[in-house]
């Protein structure tokens, strides 16, 4: 959203017609596919909701999980690991 002022779209509704990703778009592409997003989304704009908070979405783990994961690698990248 920070760079919608210099961006090449009208408004954000455009933006999102052309590259937001709903259900129909992942259904079409990626039926299998788990859906992923480091966060924070910007809903409508990004994502539509019923993706964001759909089924396949994994994103609220991602987010959970992310900051356990960066705190060991940076642990084991400090040497400071034990065990």
């Amino acid at each position: 959203k920070e760079r919608m002022n210099q961006a090449f779209f009208s408004d954000e509704a455009a933006y999102f017609r052309e590259y937001g990703l709903t259900e129909a778009r992942l259904n079409q592409y990626c039926p299998a596919a788990l859906l992923l997003h480091p966060g924070p989304v910007n809903r409508d704009l990004e994502l539509d909701n019923e993706v964001a908070d759909g089924p396949r979405s994994v994103i609220l783990k991602q987010v959970r999980y992310g900051l356990a994961i960066r705190m060991a690698v940076f642990e084991l990248l400090r040497g400071q690991t034990h065990g």
